[in-house]
């Protein structure tokens, strides 16, 4: 897992599959979005907000449609405080 952040766009990335090819998003929420590859499996996610404002409610919303890639994130959160 990789966690990053643009200055620029004001985002969060976590990508599971380091230089995927992402072939459709699917949006969670306002803030929240998922990418996937040609086969359906999980890219990354992104937060359109900085790593210290991703909440429990953005985590839950990611566990409960994908709950093999995202329970982990929001089971534990330490990676919320990792240095990129």
């Amino acid at each position: 897992m990789l966690v990053t952040y643009d200055t620029e766009a004001g985002a969060t990335y976590v990508s599971f599959i380091y230089g995927a090819k992402v072939s459709h998003t699917r949006e969670v929420s306002d803030l929240v979005m998922i990418d996937y590859d040609p086969e359906g499996r999980v890219v990354g996610a992104e937060f359109v907000v900085g790593p210290a404002q991703i909440t429990q409610q953005m985590l839950r919303k990611l566990a409960d449609v994908e709950p093999d890639a995202f329970k982990p994130l929001y089971a534990d959160q330490s990676w919320l405080y990792s240095p990129a």
